[in-house]
């Protein structure tokens, strides 16, 4: 305990005042003690200072301890209170530790003084350190359940109520697999019991049930609570509702995978050319137009120039993009890393700058135009045969 003490001791006896005085610096305590048998003066000392204790005489001039008691429970309830008398009978006593007082000390019995305030105030200092677990707790903005060490549920927050529908009464006694879909495998949960069991944390997600019978995703961590002989006493579950961002990473999947398809069926694939770093980012699809594997979607730049045989026209045309001189949209020739036939290729990028208007990407869509260009080749020689055919007619 920090032995440096403000106290505000309220005594009508100045002999009094001085012996508790002597006695506690004595005991080497760093003594802060202003001194008042007021009433006003009192209740101006409570307002202005903050203490670590009061002491208070039980009989003063015009008033008691009980009022004096009612007064600090109502300016400052965290500061200890503690009786100091010669006169006040037992039932009294009693009294007034119901009513709030850390303590009462017979002043016949004094040597209890400097044990009791570092009693009191270490108490005091525990019970706030409560209080401000407790507002953590019920304030959460994630559910909480405490179990026994058997899981059954011997507390949830208001965060649990909120989440799931189930009021206290309905989930006190009972175990937390009331939330179960039945979406996992008991596989699951067996795992869930073996890790935390054994003194571990378990972490992972859930997908549960509401009272309504919505299912809903939570991520969860969930650990022992041990007691000093390291047995498992109880198990706290810190809960967190995940289902929307679940949802958008399951509509962000169906998106990529749409686009995936898309970018198949058109013979289409986007990339982006990192211009600080170097680096070529692609597609699936213009990973496979390229025949460059899938390991890894970032690619040296090398590996695609390697791939083109008029790399130094294409390079001219990413510059032209970068310099403001004119558009990229251009067609050329590939040979695919994979061996593949050669391919033609329609190109169309647009050029993104930071705040500054620096050069910082280029995000651009390649097409494998090969058939259409087949296709065109193929109609202009019919084309140039029945030409040929009808001037020979």
């Amino acid at each position: 305990m920090n032995n440096n003490l403000k106290v505000l001791y309220l005594e009508d006896s100045q002999q009094d005042i001085e012996l508790l005085r002597e006695m506690l610096i004595a005991d080497g305590f760093e003594l802060d003690m202003d001194t008042t048998e007021s009433k006003k003066e009192f209740e101006t000392f409570l307002k202005l200072n903050k203490y670590d204790v009061i002491l208070a005489g039980f009989k003063l001039p015009g008033f008691d301890g009980f009022r004096a008691l009612r007064w600090v429970m109502e300016i400052c309830p965290d500061i200890p209170f503690i009786i100091i008398s010669g006169v006040i009978g037992e039932e009294k006593a009693i009294e007034l530790v119901r009513l709030g007082a850390a303590d009462f000390i017979l002043k016949d019995r004094m040597a209890r003084l400097p044990k009791a305030l570092q009693d009191a105030i270490e108490r005091k200092q525990a019970e706030q350190e409560l209080r401000k677990l407790s507002t953590a707790v019920t304030q959460s903005p994630a559910s909480l359940i405490i179990t026994d060490a058997e899981g059954i549920i011997e507390y949830v927050n208001p965060k649990f109520v909120e989440v799931t529908g189930y009021g206290l009464n309905e989930v006190i006694g009972q175990k937390p697999s009331i939330l179960k879909s039945g979406e996992q495998p008991d596989s699951y949960y067996q795992t869930l019991w073996t890790t935390i069991s054994s003194g571990k944390t378990w972490r992972g997600e859930f997908h549960n049930k509401k009272k309504n019978g919505e299912l809903y995703w939570e991520s969860a961590n969930i650990s022992p609570i041990l007691d000093d002989s390291g047995i498992i006493t109880q198990y706290i579950a810190v809960k967190e509702d995940i289902t929307e961002r679940k949802e958008a990473e399951l509509l962000l999947r169906e998106t990529e995978e749409q686009l995936v398809m898309a970018e198949k069926i058109g013979h289409t694939g986007s990339w982006t050319y990192y211009i600080e770093t170097d680096n070529f980012w692609a597609s699936t699809e213009a990973h496979r137009i390229y025949g460059l594997s899938l390991d890894n979607d970032r690619i040296p730049i090398e590996l695609i120039e390697a791939c083109i045989p008029e790399r130094k026209r294409v390079h001219q045309s990413l510059v032209d993009l970068i310099n403001g001189v004119k558009d990229y949209h251009i067609e050329f020739s590939i040979n695919p890393a994979d061996g593949s036939a050669p391919k033609i290729i329609n190109s169309i990028a647009i050029l993104e700058r930071d705040k500054q208007g620096n050069p910082l990407k280029i995000h651009g869509f390649i097409q494998d135009i090969t058939e259409r260009k087949q296709a065109e080749e193929q109609r202009i020689s019919l084309e140039a045969q029945l030409h040929q055919s009808q001037k020979l007619e």
